[in-house]
Order: C-alpha cells, then sequence, then structure tokens
C-alpha cells in the first residue's frame, strides 16, 4: 500500500502522536479500505472511531498526517455512516470542523464529545439495525493512550453488533511500566480494563512462571475478548496481534514496543484482510 500523504497545517489545534503511529495509522487505513471496498452494495457499512483525536497527527513535532477518522473519512469507498467519539472538546471541536469540509455527501456522520464509557449507550442507539432491507456492518477503531481510558463493558456492548475490531492494547506503555499500582487490591483500572477480578488469580500463577506483566495483558483482553458471545451469531471472534519490533522479555534490557495492535473478526475473510493489510505494512505477528 502507499505511504501515508503528507499533509498541510489548516490552523486548527492538532493531535500529538509518535513515529510508531504512522504505521498504525496506515494499517487503519488499508484495512478500511479493504473492508470498505469488498462489502459496498451488501452491507450498509459503519465506521465508529471510539478516540478520533482531531483529526490531524503531528507525529514528532514534525511530519503532519490525517487521523484515523480522516482516513476512513476520505477512502475511496466511503461508509455509509461515521461515529467519532471524543472526550477533549478542543480536538472534537477542529475534528467536526475537519469532517464538515471532507464529508462525503452520501456519508452520514455523527459526534459524540465526552467519555466514551459513559456514551456507549447513544453510540450503540446510532447503530441501525438494518437499513433499506440490508444488515449493518461496523469497523470499530479503538485507540486509548492508556488503560484507564477504556473499559470492558464497553467492548463487550458493541460485540453485539456484526463487528470487526481493531484495539490498540497500551501493553508497554502502561501496563509494563505500572505494574505495581495495578496490581494493588484497592486500584480497580484493570478490573475495569478486563471485566472482571479473575486475572488476578491468573496472574498469580503467570507472575511465578516469569511471564511478563504487559504480555499477560496482552493475552488477558484478547482470550476475553475472543471468548464473547454475541446475538447475532454463535461464533466467537478470532483474534491477531502485532507489534512494532521484537519482544524481548526477563532479559537485563529489553527492545519492547510502546504498544501492540489486536485486531478481532467472526469472519474469515475479516482474518484474510487483515493478514494482507499487516503484511503490506511489513508488520509482524506477536502470536
Amino acid at each position: 500500500m502507499q505511504p501515508l500523504k503528507i499533509i498541510q497545517p489548516d490552523g486548527l489545534i492538532e493531535s500529538p502522536c509518535k513515529e510508531h503511529s504512522e504505521k498504525k495509522y496506515g494499517l487503519i487505513r488499508d484495512y478500511g479500505h479493504m473492508f470498505s471496498k469488498s462489502m459496498k452494495g451488501k452491507w450498509y457499512r459503519v465506521y465508529i472511531d471510539l478516540f478520533s483525536g482531531s483529526g490531524h497527527a503531528r507525529v514528532d513535532k514534525k511530519t503532519l498526517y490525517f487521523g484515523s477518522p480522516l482516513l476512513a473519512l476520505t477512502q475511496k469507498y466511503p461508509f455509509e455512516k461515521y461515529i467519532f467519539c471524543e472526550k477533549d472538546k478542543n480536538y472534537m471541536s477542529a475534528l467536526e470542523k475537519r469532517v464538515e469540509s471532507l464529508r462525503p455527501e452520501e456519508s452520514a456522520v455523527e459526534f459524540f464529545d465526552g467519555d466514551v464509557n459513559s456514551q456507549i449507550g447513544r453510540v450503540m442507539n446510532a447503530v441501525p439495525d438494518q437499513v433499506n432491507g440490508k444488515g449493518v456492518l461496523v469497523l470499530c477503531f479503538v485507540d486509548p493512550y492508556r488503560i484507564s481510558d477504556i473499559q470492558f463493558s464497553t467492548i463487550k456492548r458493541l460485540s453485539d453488533l456484526q463487528i470487526d475490531f481493531m484495539i490498540l492494547i497500551p501493553s508497554y506503555m502502561d501496563a509494563h511500566r505500572n505494574p505495581k499500582p495495578l496490581l494493588k487490591l484497592d486500584n480497580p483500572l484493570l478490573d475495569d480494563y478486563l471485566g472482571d477480578t479473575d486475572w488476578r488469580v491468573e496472574w498469580k500463577s503467570e507472575g511465578m512462571k516469569g511471564k511478563d506483566f504487559g504480555l499477560f495483558v496482552i493475552e488477558s483482553l484478547c482470550r476475553r475478548v475472543t471468548q464473547l458471545p454475541s446475538s447475532r451469531t454463535p461464533k466467537h471472534f478470532q483474534s491477531v496481534v502485532l507489534s512494532d519490533s521484537t519482544v524481548q522479555v526477563n532479559a537485563a534490557k529489553t527492545d519492547s514496543p510502546l504498544y501492540h495492535l489486536a485486531f478481532f473478526s467472526r469472519h474469515s475473510l475479516g482474518i484474510k484482510f487483515w493478514e494482507e493489510a499487516k503484511r503490506d505494512r511489513q508488520s509482524p505477528s506477536l502470536f
């Protein structure tokens, strides 16, 4: 696939990000293109971005790219509907202005500000059951900065839809770096993130075996997502997890990525498209 297009500033606020975000945005653009193109005319297609940002991503204070919402909005085969969520009011204001100037005439757009975990009911209500006799198919990008930003209950609610997820897991920029506060009994962050307290018992066993805490969080989240039931289909999610570099654990010095990107789909075609997008961007699988 083509590299991300460099854009020029428009005077509105930008979202700062690191170099690794370029690959992340490339993957959501490439997968979104394959997803939307292949399902055009067959489904009513909805794109949901739970942490949209401002729409413009400034990488390492240098290069400026479209962020995930505008990459999805400006692709060759637009979705019928876009749902953008953002807690930061300044980012949301800038995003609304940018979307208005770029929105395809045939696409509907809804914005939800505030904490996405408290807004998930409104987000779910914005997704129709069917349109003109077509079923509704959803692609959802979940890009939190911290573990505390997203709750498992939010993912569980969305899983009732016909949906593919791309979920960023802040495994090494959060969990791996700060295990002690997360492990405290009075800290509910991982309870909310993983949806239960069973992980504490699981960690006692895995930790004694020398498991890296960041990898434990990845595996725990993925296992819980793949086991989610659905009212729409009996199939469970399949997952593919990737990282930007090889993870070395239990070593004096580690060369660990800041995050891992997990993709979940109930359909083999989704996994096929994801593998293709990942391969095109030379992204190695973790599992």
